[in-house]
């Protein structure tokens, strides 16, 4: 019945009996060309009157500008020669390109408006779902990938040109690029050391849809990435040397988005279920299964949260979610959400040790905890090069000793101690 059905709603109702399918909508107009035709002319318009038609390009370069539209196709509905087999079809969608090129002087030259194909096959420059993938080329043509001493040149690329499968590449957690299709190839040299790779799927890496792989760099290799569809996800492998330069063969280079050899904080914990990037404010916390793949990760955007360190090696907790505040899991325990705190001691000391080897972080002092909605808190505060556990527990039991006001619930420092005291003399 699905098989008729939805033969009709392609429009082959002339091949089966009883088969009916209508268009419901048609194609919208081609975008650019009847506004370029009305306001551009050869020789003389300027790169200010194209922005006053067009707004800001997608794409610029030195000598020309590239913009971007997308415009609804044919939709179909239909229905077969059987009860409740009726249907419509997802409307189509076609990706249309504006290239405007101009002269030295910066006066229009020439433009064009083509449709994905052409754009990836003639200038090199690829889109799919929202990625843009082009070509990085010196002046004379020859690619610009030589990797430092005693680093490793890494090459990406992919295996797939289905449009769900445009991904973002990352390395220790910091974006680099782009892998749209197999027109192209992303290089990019990494220092020796351990790395991790991630390629996900434009804007699934919040549902968990991501490719990953750890690598180390003894200095001086050539490494070669193929990413690829899985049957439930993204894959990310190795190939060997003579299978990634023959795939790359036909290929050219791609411009990555910035240096991945910028120095970043990273560290490997808890006996390497844990890597930790941070970059600026922006920290990330990646759990990895054998042999490195992402399980889960969390990101702040307000820098690390102390007592971090802690929760992962001595608790195994994991941070998950991307927020100002992260939330911990816990596996062992049904994954139920826990609340990490880390507060100022009894005597002000308000230094915890750092998720990076060497550095400190520190607490700021508070005198009430906040009673979320998650089903366990964890309080810690230091206690020299350490630290002492106020509180690990559920958290609804604190809410008959605690300050409500609505839905609101906090408790304070000193009374977290009392329970702590109490506890360790029942003990």
């Amino acid at each position: 019945m699905l098989l008729r059905v939805t033969m009709c709603l392609l429009g082959l109702s002339a091949l089966l009996a009883g088969c009916i399918a209508v268009p419901v909508a048609v194609p919208e107009e081609k975008p650019f060309e009847e506004a370029a035709e009305a306001s551009f002319q050869i020789g003389a318009s300027t790169r200010a009157d194209v922005k006053e038609v067009f707004g800001e390009p997608e794409l610029r370069n030195a000598n020309w500008w590239l913009f971007h539209d997308t415009r609804n196709g044919w939709q179909w509905s239909g229905c077969a020669a059987m009860p409740g087999a009726c249907g419509t079809t997802d409307r189509g969608r076609t990706e249309y390109f504006l290239r405007v090129a101009f002269d030295a002087g910066g006066t229009l030259s020439h433009y064009e408006i083509f449709q994905e194909d052409r754009l990836c096959k003639e200038h090199k420059v690829c889109f799919k779902n929202g990625l843009l993938m082009r070509a990085a080329l010196t002046g004379d043509g020859d690619p610009e990938a030589i990797a430092p001493a005693d680093h490793c040149m890494v090459t990406v690329y992919s295996d797939t040109d289905r449009d769900s499968m445009a991904g973002v590449v990352e390395v220790n957690g910091r974006r680099v690029g782009t892998l749209v299709g197999t027109r192209g190839f992303l290089s990019h040299p990494v220092s020796a050391g351990r790395h991790l790779w991630i390629v996900f799927p434009s804007g699934k890496m919040m549902q968990g849809v991501t490719a990953s792989l750890e690598l180390q760099c003894d200095g001086k290799q050539s490494h070669y990435l193929r990413y690829s569809s899985g049957i439930l996800s993204p894959m990310l492998e190795k190939a060997d040397e003579a299978t990634g330069n023959t795939e790359i063969a036909a290929r050219w280079p791609a411009l990555p988005d910035i240096d991945p050899d910028v120095p970043i904080e990273t560290n490997w914990l808890d006996q390497d279920r844990v890597f930790v990037v941070r970059e600026d404010d922006t920290l990330k916390v990646f759990e990895l299964t054998r042999p490195g793949k992402v399980r889960r990760f969390g990101v702040s955007m307000s820098g690390e949260p102390c007592g971090l360190r802690a929760a992962i090696e001595d608790y195994g907790l994991t941070p998950v979610g991307m927020m100002q505040r992260l939330e911990f899991t816990d596996s062992r325990t049904l994954n139920s959400s826990i609340d990490v705190v880390a507060v100022c001691n009894g005597n002000n000391a308000c230094e915890f040790a750092s998720v990076f080897d060497g550095l400190r972080c520190m607490a700021n002092p508070v005198e009430y905890v906040e009673l979320r909605t998650l089903p366990k808190l964890l309080v810690l505060e230091p206690a020299g090069d350490n630290y002492t556990e106020l509180y690990f527990g559920k958290a609804r039991p604190l809410m008959k000793q605690a300050d409500c006001s609505g839905t609101n619930c906090r408790i304070s420092v000193a009374r977290l101690r009392e329970i702590q005291k109490y506890r360790l003399g029942a003990e």
